[in-house]
């Protein structure tokens, strides 16, 4: 029918310009000391982090082994709103970050009284996301610079499956260990605010359901009511402190 072919043809259309678009994207090929490229030897150094941010650039990445064998990321460049160190219990499970807060508890039957109790951490400074990045920046040859724009990660293209990074969305992923290689990423949809096209490890649902569902819908709270599950994160820990003020 008529309709059929105007949306085949519209969907050329769009395989053609997607086409365009990858091969316009610049690439970057660096050379590493190691005969055999394994990213797992590098990312050994800590639990990892859980990242917020925009993306701001990105491009090809092309690392080449003594072996001469390639292994294609995606560099990219985020302008980070919030950072969170990941947590693991004894048994190695991995389980729901927090941010430092004020926690009330009750002392009395009356709803008024309340005790405010601080909570455990998980927020990463800046400063100590860049200085835990540094190592795995050298084995990449990235320098940070006042004139670059966002902290860069790197993400294998063997993990990408229905996602394609687009520059102004925001994206929510798990770093392997303290470095730059992303684990697993979810697009944050602008509306709704929750995680889509995951993508990654087996894990990587967890970016949504336990993040998104407890701290998103509640981050413009303070403090929290003990067995209420209101954890929620402050976006303003990363310099917007103009919105706090009246």
């Amino acid at each position: 029918t008529q309709q059929q072919a105007t949306n085949n043809t519209m969907s050329r259309m769009h395989m053609l310009y997607d086409d365009k678009a990858l091969s316009q994207l610049e690439t970057e090929n660096i050379t590493v000391a190691d005969s055999s490229w394994k990213e797992e030897n590098h990312t050994r150094n800590g639990n990892g982090f859980v990242v917020e941010g925009k993306l701001e650039k990105k491009k090809r990445l092309i690392i080449n082994d003594g072996a001469k064998c390639k292994t294609r990321y995606l560099k990219l460049l985020f302008s980070v709103k919030t950072t969170l160190a990941r947590q693991f219990d004894a048994s190695g499970k991995e389980i729901e970050v927090i941010q430092s807060a004020k926690t009330k508890v009750r002392t009395g039957y009356l709803n008024s009284s309340y005790v405010s109790k601080e909570t455990r951490s998980d927020v990463v400074s800046p400063e100590a996301l860049l200085t835990s990045l540094e190592e795995s920046w050298k084995l990449i040859k990235f320098q940070q610079s006042k004139f670059e724009t966002g902290i860069c990660f790197v993400v294998q293209e063997s993990k990408l499956s229905g996602i394609d990074f687009e520059v102004g969305d925001e994206y929510r992923f798990k770093t392997c260990g303290n470095s730059c290689f992303i684990e697993s990423v979810g697009r944050i949809d602008s509306q709704t605010k929750t995680v889509t096209n995951f993508t990654g490890s087996s894990s990587s649902q967890d970016l949504g359901n336990s993040w998104t569902a407890k701290i998103m819908s509640q981050k413009s709270s303070k403090e929290f009511v003990a067995g209420d599950e209101l954890e929620g994160v402050d976006e303003d820990e990363w310099g917007d402190d103009d919105s706090d003020e009246d």
